[in-house]
């Protein structure tokens, strides 16, 4: 990107996965491939921009998820995992603002595709579409202040927010939740 465009205005860390277990039902390599696969990778895409856009500034968005702030049973490592990303997340802001860096946190709550979208192989929804009916969706959106779930698009409006620096540009070190209001029931 550097190379092609002359920088890296905007990084994006959006990557999760979980497998919906007991913690006590883990095993310490299922705890190795929730930490590489949500908090690994965020480190090293950030690690990689931050050297250029100490240079022109920039804004990291991070995709974290209300399990980090609620503790949900069957998500333990996966939310210990997310919690970090929030963290991490504020600790770069304070020590990159100085060159015009933003840094904040986007957490959703439960987003769901599309029930007929085309769902990538390996993906968590490829099982979860099989194990949740849309009457299982609805009894959980009821619960949800807004009484709906979120939907793929809420999160790109909230990382487009956050990632502009003509509406948000005084907007750093701030976890979002983009839940319906979900952070607020549990």
């Amino acid at each position: 990107a550097v190379g092609k465009f002359g920088g890296v205005d905007v990084l994006v860390n959006n990557v999760g996965w979980d497998d919906l277990m007991f913690f006590m039902q883990t095993t310490p390599d299922f705890w190795e491939k929730i930490i590489k696969i949500n908090f690994i990778g965020m480190l090293n895409c950030t690690y990689t921009v931050l050297e250029h856009m100490v240079k022109n500034g920039g804004a990291i968005v991070s995709v974290s998820s209300d399990a980090s702030r609620q503790g949900e049973p069957r998500e333990a490592v996966y939310g210990a995992m997310k919690a970090g990303v929030n963290s991490f997340m504020k600790t770069i802001a304070k020590e990159n603002g100085r060159y015009g860096i933003r840094c904040n946190v986007v957490c959703p709550g439960v987003t769901i595709p599309d029930m007929d979208e085309e769902v990538a192989e390996g993906s968590m929804w490829a099982d979860r579409n099989a194990m949740f009916t849309e009457d299982q969706f609805a009894k959980i959106a009821a619960t949800l202040p807004l009484k709906k779930l979120g939907r793929p698009q809420d999160l790109a409006n909230a990382i487009l927010f956050l990632s502009s620096n003509a509406v948000a540009g005084h907007v750093t070190g701030q976890v979002l939740s983009v839940s319906g209001g979900y952070s607020m029931v549990g």
